[in-house]
């Protein structure tokens, strides 16, 4: 949703996709010593996040925009593994501020071939989740549920650049972005495997 404060100023409300996690896979090993017997193992996750921002831009001058978005990156992440009877589940629900600023400028708004470039920055933001372990064996009657906490987890470092050409009929544009995980690199494989992104 998209308003119209002033003439140089704008604001908007909305919700996007952050990242997705959808993977099954399916494992098939030999039990030492039995031949023709094997171990049948699943590892499924799912879930996601997603991100809630208000976005306020205004236009400094005929050349130069800015912008900053701000909102929270929030959502549930499901992992399980099952092997023969036993199942093990962590659920996490992660929540996070999030913040990045942008700047536009038009280098010729007036020309037949009108030039432009913009950059857009986000800093590390910390994430909170809310863990969740459980284990099922239909082999025995008592099930296991507890919560537990993981590694801290943060939001990347992102860096855009971007530049385009509009000749009137056309727009030709380029851009590049650089995500920094390095403040994760602690996370378990399972964790990582959370980390697939739409964007």
């Amino acid at each position: 949703m998209k308003i119209r404060l002033q003439r140089r100023w704008y604001m908007m409300l909305g919700a996007t996709p952050y990242s997705s996690v959808g993977y099954l896979i399916r494992t098939e090993e030999p039990v030492e010593g039995l031949p023709d017997q094997y171990v049948y193992s699943n590892f499924q996750g799912e879930g996601g996040l997603y991100r809630c921002y208000l976005t306020n831009a205004v236009r400094l001058s005929q050349r130069l925009s800015v912008g900053v978005n701000i909102g929270m990156v929030l959502g549930t992440v499901t992992q399980s593994e099952t092997q023969e009877n036993a199942t093990v589940e962590q659920e996490s629900k992660k929540r996070a501020f999030y913040v990045d600023l942008g700047l536009h400028y038009d280098f010729n708004p007036e020309g037949e071939r009108r030039w432009s470039a913009g950059v857009v920055f986000a800093p590390f933001m910390p994430m909170s989740h809310d863990n969740e372990l459980s284990y099922d064996n239909s082999s025995i009657e008592e099930d296991l549920e507890k919560t537990y906490h993981s590694s801290r987890e943060y939001l990347p470092l992102h860096l855009g650049v971007g530049v385009a050409m509009n000749s009137g009929h056309w727009t030709w544009s380029a851009d590049y972005n650089y995500l920094n995980w390095s403040l994760n690199l602690n996370l378990t494989f399972g964790e990582r495997l959370s980390r697939s992104r739409l964007k």
